[in-house]
């Protein structure tokens, strides 16, 4: 263990220097830092990874180090220790994916551009990799782990990459290059049968377009002739493989390495042109859902686009405000990484859920990381909102979220036009104020629900992060509130008897008012997913797809842990806009009318609702005498539950009779009845 992994005194001296947009970063995280109990529970999860590295078992060890990630998402040690198991695994390119985000959370970590350097010299990106040794011996030059790697790759005779590139490119006319692209920008030629014939020729073809994509990306950022070959091996790798998949995995020997690139060029595709990365992850998402595709390849695709796609969530990058005109591609309009990563996620899920797709996503280390960021992208900023609860249907993802003890502030945490932390969201929420944008949720999305918020709140000091490099300087009066704003709030919330006088006496009346406050209210990671759920399932009603798949993902979550059902109840909003709209998608879906079964069940809220709401219904109708529970529903909801089953009819003709019942019928009627019906 002694040089592989660093204990906590390494760890604080080794903190960033020069703070990035990183969204994981403490300066950037959607929320506060992590409380002293989680960091220390993530430390001893992150230790128990080290033991298992040592006894050489990889895969526990990767488990731990993800668990580890959740509760402390900050922390370097998590991703450098991760990536070294992946590296071991085998898994180059998600090893160098934890080495890159932790030295962008660290940039002064040495250790980190080991790993870093280590996968890129796996992947034959000499030159990236020579670059990372040398940025770790900058910061630590007596590391002799560096300086021997970095003589290993220098007295290293491999073949020099830009050569390789100009021979593809230039050199090679009996390769029939020409003839290959026609044949490729003609989809009906590209079927199994022409894959099949052509495989011989296709393979040497291919072998050399394919170290196109493995080519270092220091050099291809600084060429433009560079990044038009990138683009156009990608389009020719892509364009094959989602137009035969089949054939392509069963007949082509260099089936893996075109998987491959296309992996690596997911990654770096946004930094070239969004049409890359876009063409890169449909043709993964392609070859991951076909059915007859060989089953190795499609379970790495799967792998390779379930970690591309949490680098597109993980960049804050946001949409441009004059969008190009062509910035349709594959049928995604978007050109943040963060909203475009939600439309393959629903894609993959789309057309139903192959076993393969669900064994690796339950598999996937950092899934339940995908999740926390995909929900904030879907309930904040509007994304594509299928993949949300097709991922918290499976059961291990769902159990893994519920088991999750990371902690939820209920504080929302928005930015302003510069990136930075608004301090005093909580502060105005309090005051019945929206402050900074105009009322709308994060990067103008609508305002979010009170349940529904982001991982962990800001500090309590409001920190601000460092505006982008590309963003204009903030004024300074825009820096920290005003002295009339300090006034005002304290004017607002400031006890009775508390000092007042002048700017000096508004800062110890506002001091006295944020100490004396009840705190922030909190969630489990579990409630803050069914809560966001919820209030989706409620606002995104032109969607039938995912109110059946959101209900469905609600029972899944409750039913994953003893606890579960006690926390739906506990921590879902039930009134009756909810209950509304379960009762409308139950006459079609029986996910909604086994929820809907559950509630009555174990929420009494939920029963006072459906009894107010049975009470509408009878209001409504002129059948509102006194007789059986039937008459006293409209005829319309005679047909709940379809196809025979009329559980959820009785259960609203029970509640609609109780409603009209003494108090004591009304509770001796809101139990539970025979197994498989309510009487609520």
């Amino acid at each position: 263990m002694t040089g592989e992994f660093e204990d906590d005194a390494a760890r604080r001296s080794t903190q960033p220097t020069e703070p990035q947009r990183v969204l994981l970063a403490s300066s950037e995280y959607p929320g506060a830092a992590p409380s002293k109990e989680e960091v220390e529970r993530s430390v001893a999860l992150r230790q128990e990874g080290n033991a298992e590295y040592a006894n050489g078992s990889f895969e526990t060890a990767v488990r731990l180090y993800s668990a580890a990630a959740v509760l402390n998402p900050s922390d370097h040690l998590v991703y450098s220790n991760r990536s070294a198991c992946l590296l071991r695994m085998g898994r180059l390119i998600e090893a160098l994916d934890d080495a890159d985000l932790c030295v962008a959370l660290a940039p002064a970590f040495a250790r980190g551009f080991l790993r870093k350097g280590a996968a890129e010299q796996m992947l034959n990106r000499r030159v990236d990799a020579q670059s990372s040794y040398l940025r770790g011996l900058s910061h630590d030059a007596e590391s002799q782990p560096l300086t021997e790697a970095l003589e290993a790759l220098r007295a290293d005779s491999g073949s020099s990459l830009q050569t390789t590139l100009y021979h593809v490119l230039f050199v090679s006319p009996h390769l029939q290059m020409d003839r290959l692209f026609q044949v490729l920008e003609d989809p009906d030629r590209l079927t199994s049968a022409y894959v099949e014939e052509q495989a011989p020729q296709l393979d040497a073809q291919f072998a050399c377009l394919t170290q196109t994509l493995r080519v270092d990306l220091g050099l291809l950022l600084a060429s433009p002739v560079l990044r038009d070959a990138y683009d156009r091996v990608t389009f020719a790798c892509g364009q094959l493989l989602q137009w035969a998949p089949e054939a392509v995995t069963k007949h082509m020997q260099q089936a893996s390495r075109i998987v491959q690139g296309l992996g690596l060029a997911l990654r770096c595709g946004w930094r070239i042109h969004h049409g890359v990365a876009k063409f890169s992850a449909n043709a993964l998402t392609v070859l991951a859902i076909s059915e007859d595709a060989k089953d190795e390849l499609r379970r790495e695709a799967v792998r390779l686009l379930l970690g591309g796609l949490l680098r597109w969530l993980l960049d804050p990058t946001p949409e441009p405000e004059n969008p190009p005109e062509d910035r349709d591609v594959c049928g995604c309009t978007f050109l943040s990484p963060r909203l475009s990563a939600a439309t393959w996620l629903e894609r993959l899920f789309e057309h139903g859920t192959r076993r393969w797709v669900r064994e690796e996503c339950e598999r996937f280390p950092g899934i339940v990381q995908l999740v926390v960021h995909l929900c904030l992208v879907v309930r904040d900023e509007r994304a594509v909102p299928l993949g949300l609860p097709c991922l918290l249907r499976l059961p291990a993802v769902a159990r893994g979220a519920m088991e999750c003890e990371a902690i939820i502030d209920l504080t929302t945490c928005n930015r302003d036009a510069f990136g930075r932390r608004e301090g005093r969201r909580w502060l105005a929420r309090q005051r019945g104020k929206n402050v900074g944008n105009g009322g709308t949720g994060a990067d103008g999305a609508a305002p979010a629900s009170p349940s529904a918020s982001p991982l962990r709140s800001p500090a309590a000091d409001g920190g601000s992060s460092a505006p982008s490099s590309h963003s204009p300087a903030p004024s300074a009066d825009a820096a920290v509130p005003s002295q009339g704003d300090l006034a005002n709030s304290a004017g607002t919330l400031a006890p009775s008897g508390a000092p007042t006088g002048g700017a000096a006496g508004a800062q110890q009346a506002l001091a006295q008012t944020l100490a004396a406050r009840a705190p922030a209210p909190t969630q489990r990671l579990g409630e803050w997913l069914m809560a966001s759920l919820g209030y989706l399932l409620v606002f995104v009603d032109d969607d039938a797809l995912f109110a059946a798949h959101s209900c469905s993902a609600l029972s899944r979550l409750a039913n994953a842990t003893p606890d579960g059902v006690a926390r739906l109840t506990e921590g879902v909003w039930m009134g009756l806009p909810m209950l509304e709209r379960l009762s409308m998608l139950a006459c079609q879906h029986t996910a909604a009318l086994e929820l809907l079964e559950t509630l009555a069940r174990h929420s009494a809220a939920a029963r006072s609702a459906m009894c107010s709401l049975a009470a509408a219904l009878v209001a409504a109708t002129p059948m509102g005498g006194v007789g059986s529970s039937r008459a006293l529903l409209p005829a319309e909801a005679e047909v709940v539950g379809g196809g025979g089953d009329e559980a959820g009819a009785e259960a609203v003709a029970a509640a609609a009779a109780a409603s009209s019942s003494s108090p004591t019928e009304t509770a001796a009627s809101a139990g539970v009845g025979p197994a498989g019906s309510t009487s609520a």
